[in-house]
C-alpha cells in the first residue's frame, strides 16, 4: 500500500519545511502549498488522504479554504486538520466544528500534535482499502 498523502497548507516556509520534514520522516508523502490556490489546485489534481492547514493564509480565508475543499468531489470525507497559532482563530473556527476533523496548536515553531493525527490518516487508508475491497488495515 502506498503511503498516505498529506496537503501540507502553510504560507510560512520555515513552518511547510518543518512539516515537511517531521511528516516525510513517519512515511506520509506530502504536497506542499504556501497558499490557498495552490492548494486548490493540488487538491483537484489528486485528493489526498489528508490536509493540515494553516487559517491565515495570504490570498484566501482559512474558513473559505475549508469550505472550496469540502466542495470538491470527496471533500466531504477528507480528513481536514486547521493548524494555527492563533488560539482565537481556532476558536471561532469551532463554530463551524462539523468542518475540521481536528484542530492543531502550533506553538514558537513547535506543533502540539493531537493522538487524533495519526489515526485520521490510518482511517482515512483503511476506509480507501474497504471501498478497493482490499484487506490492507
Amino acid at each position: 500500500m502506498s503511503p498516505a498523502t498529506i496537503l501540507v497548507v502553510e504560507d510560512n516556509p520555515t513552518t511547510r519545511k518543518m512539516l515537511r520534514i517531521t511528516l516525510t520522516t513517519e512515511g506520509y508523502g506530502v504536497v506542499e502549498a504556501a497558499d490557498a490556490r495552490a492548494a486548490l489546485a493540488a487538491a483537484e489534481k489528486r485528493l489526498p488522504d489528508l490536509v493540515l492547514q494553516d487559517l491565515i493564509l495570504p490570498d484566501m480565508d482559512g474558513l473559505e479554504l475549508l469550505r472550496r475543499l469540502r466542495a470538491l468531489p470527496g471533500g466531504t470525507e477528507l480528513p481536514i486538520l486547521a493548524l494555527s497559532g492563533f488560539l482565537s482563530r481556532l476558536e471561532e473556527s469551532r463554530s463551524d466544528e462539523r468542518w475540521f476533523t481536528a484542530c492543531l496548536i502550533s506553538r514558537s515553531s513547535r506543533v502540539v500534535w493531537s493522538t487524533s493525527f495519526a489515526s485520521t490518516c490510518h482511517n482515512r487508508e483503511c476506509s480507501r482499502a474497504r471501498r478497493r475491497n482490499d484487506d490492507g488495515c
